[in-house]
């Protein structure tokens, strides 16, 4: 460790006061990055907040030690831990457990943080009787979602979105503005957009503008044919990342699939084309289903996306259930295991072999045999093992009426709407009633039918990494919303088989 090098708090991350303690994560909630969110102490949030780039290590471990009062080898013990690390680092701090990500603190080497990204110790300094490491729900909301409205130029058949209105965006542009503002006031990560389709709203130009203006990258995922004057419009707000949703190469399939005309497949082609030819990072996502999951056929798509020199990311997932379609329709279209696990097969071995230049994935899928045929032991283990929830703990999502729910695929399911935007600030929704009524869910609110009534794990199930309620609609029915979670070792079999 040389002492006279200077390192600087990896621009990939932030440090984010939350009230009554402090968090580190990305800063942008871009799936392209490895994600992370984690508590910080207020010590630590101190300490990294002296890496911006204006002292060498000797001087930033000095300051440490004489702003906290910490003797100078205790301060060199935590900070070494986080230079350059390969790998995520746990300790235990002042009778706490913490998580910090993998290359938390890196050299300079030309790499600077903006003077708007730096951060003063003193919006850190919390006091010790307010602090609170225990309740996972923030106290500020971290990243928004706006489903600007939902209309498509596409008719997936395996589509999930809740479309029986099609509706426009109800809520005004200058509304809108507003919104941006406040999420920037609150620091907030993200302020992302999905549809419906957003090149299908008149004010699409303006709005990712203004989001650009204040800070905020959104992540576009789109199936439109986007003309050349758009990409070039797209690209002078200062974006450069897109996703491309295309399900086939072959374009009977992409009409069956998505229920379009034959020109759609030529003007999609084109599409990434003239997105590879102008400079625009392209992502792409791909549904397996019935009609599309021949490996063969997922191999020559694959080789196509490689002739395009700025694609990035090439995903793969299986289709899955809808609420809002036929539970026959969705026997018709899901791809067979045996396809998904062949194609997965597929994507696993090209992966390793293209690792150097792009990323290749297949995302994780409901399967019976995990979900129903395990054991209670490694069920239950499966389930404290649980990804934590982002809904109504860090997230909302609010709809183009300006309805506000917690998930993207409630939508305006009544048990999970928690305010309205056009009504109500950012912050007044993240704190209403409902909001908490979710987070602190008592028992009282729950039908002596649920096995959640009864269950003595219900509070810590609920509060700390939280279920999937999109799934417990999709395994017991759009009315039982207070049903355990069909991965819980306690749930009975789900009622409708939404998996593979």
């Amino acid at each position: 460790m040389n002492k006279n090098n200077i390192y600087i708090l990896n621009p990939e991350y932030t440090i984010k006061n939350d009230k009554k303690r402090v968090i580190i994560t990305n800063k942008y909630n871009d799936p392209t990055y490895d994600a992370f969110l984690g508590f910080v102490h207020p010590v630590c949030a101190v300490m990294l907040s002296l890496f911006d780039g204006r002292k060498t290590l000797d001087e930033v471990m000095e300051s440490v030690s004489v702003l906290l009062n910490k003797d100078s080898s205790e301060v060199s013990g935590i900070i070494t831990l986080l230079l350059d690390n390969n790998n995520p680092v746990h300790f235990n701090f002042d009778n706490s457990h913490f998580s910090f990500p993998k290359k938390l603190l890196v050299k300079k080497n030309g790499r600077s943080r903006g003077e708007d990204e730096n951060h003063n110790p003193q919006e850190f300094f919390i006091p010790k009787k307010e602090l609170d490491l225990q309740s996972w729900r923030l106290y500020y909301p971290l990243d928004g979602l706006f489903m600007i409205n939902s209309r498509c130029v596409t008719d997936c058949i395996y589509c999930y979105a809740d479309r029986r209105n099609k509706m426009d965006c109800k809520i005004p542009i200058e509304r809108l503005k507003e919104l941006i503002l406040e999420a920037k006031r609150l620091k907030m990560r993200s302020f992302d957009l999905t549809g419906g389709e957003i090149f299908l709203y008149e004010h699409w130009e303006e709005l990712l503008g203004e989001l650009a203006a204040n800070g905020f990258k959104p992540y576009i995922s789109t199936k439109y044919p986007i003309s050349l004057d758009i990409i070039k419009k797209y690209k002078a707000l200062g974006l450069n990342k897109i996703q491309i949703s295309i399900d086939s190469i072959v374009k009977e399939q992409l009409m069956e699939i998505l229920k379009v005309k034959e020109d759609y497949y030529e003007r999609l082609l084109a599409t990434l084309n003239n997105l590879d030819e102008n400079g625009v990072e392209i992502y792409t996502n791909t549904q397996l289903t019935s009609v599309n999951s021949n490996p063969n056929l997922i191999e020559a798509l694959i080789n196509h996306l490689l002739k395009l020199e700025n694609i990035k990311r090439i995903n793969f997932g299986a289709a899955g259930y809808s609420l809002y379609k036929s539970e026959d329709n969705y026997f018709n279209y899901k791809a067979s295991l045996e396809d998904v696990k062949r194609v997965e097969e597929l994507v696993n071995d090209l992966k390793t072999k293209y690792a150097s230049r792009l990323s290749i994935n297949f995302s994780g899928y409901s399967e019976e045999n995990r979900l129903i045929n395990t054991g209670a032991e490694e069920k239950n283990k499966n389930f404290e093992d649980r990804a934590r929830c982002s809904a109504n703990f860090y997230a909302f999502v609010i709809l183009p009426d300006g309805k506000v729910t917690i998930c993207e695929e409630l939508y305006w399911h009544p048990a999970f709407i928690i305010g309205d935007i056009t009504k109500q600030s950012i912050e007044e929704v993240w704190n209403s009633e409902r909001a908490m009524e979710l987070y602190n869910i008592s028992r009282d609110m729950i039908r002596a039918e649920s096995i959640c009534k009864e269950c003595d794990k219900f509070e810590s199930c609920h509060r700390y990494k939280g279920v999937c309620w999109k799934e417990i609609l999709y395994a017991y029915g759009y009315e039982n919303w207070d049903y355990p979670d069909p991965k819980c070792f306690k749930a009975s079999r789900p009622k409708i088989a939404y998996y593979l």
